[in-house]
């Protein structure tokens, strides 16, 4: 039966690095980086670029509050008026003649409740869905953008 040998296992670790020399190698990496020709970066350009991204995020984050604020804003009119309509339907039940009369008149509120807070819901959704189309298009745009200036700034360094 033939024996497997492991070439891991007999590698040794203080053999490899006995010659191994740290300046050498600091030096051969200078002399690399020297002998390369390193293109110059157009750094009021890519600071340039940070800015527009940091107005971008900015411009995003204010549309993002103000979406914030019309979708509490509603939810706080829509809990007042559901406030208002319970009151309503708690007198018109209190008016009822006849046990067969409320519970015609509570079936007539149930659904028109269910079918505000359909409505209701959504309203509040499309109100999120403007929100967060308002607060991305400013980070869409920028990125497109982004991508423009990373090809002319690459078409420079190329030069």
């Amino acid at each position: 039966m033939t024996r497997k040998t492991n070439s891991f296992a007999d590698f040794d670790v203080f053999k490899t690095f006995a010659d191994f020399d740290p300046t050498k190698v600091a030096e051969q990496f200078a002399r690399m980086f020297r002998e390369m020709e390193m293109p110059k970066a157009d750094i009021e350009a890519i600071v340039a670029s940070q800015r527009k991204t940091l107005e971008a995020f900015n411009t995003a984050n204010q549309a993002a509050l103000e979406g914030v604020r019309a979708l509490s804003a509603r939810q706080a009119q829509i809990v007042r008026d559901a406030v208002a309509d319970s009151q309503a339907a708690l007198d018109a039940l209190g008016k009822a003649k006849s046990p067969k009369d409320a519970v015609a008149k509570q079936a007539e509120l149930a659904r028109k409740a269910y079918d505000k807070a359909v409505a209701d819901l959504v309203e509040l959704r499309d109100l999120a869905n403007q929100a967060g189309v308002a607060a991305s298009a400013p980070i869409n745009a920028r990125i497109q953008d982004g991508f423009d200036e990373v090809k002319e700034l690459s078409d420079q360094l190329v030069k």
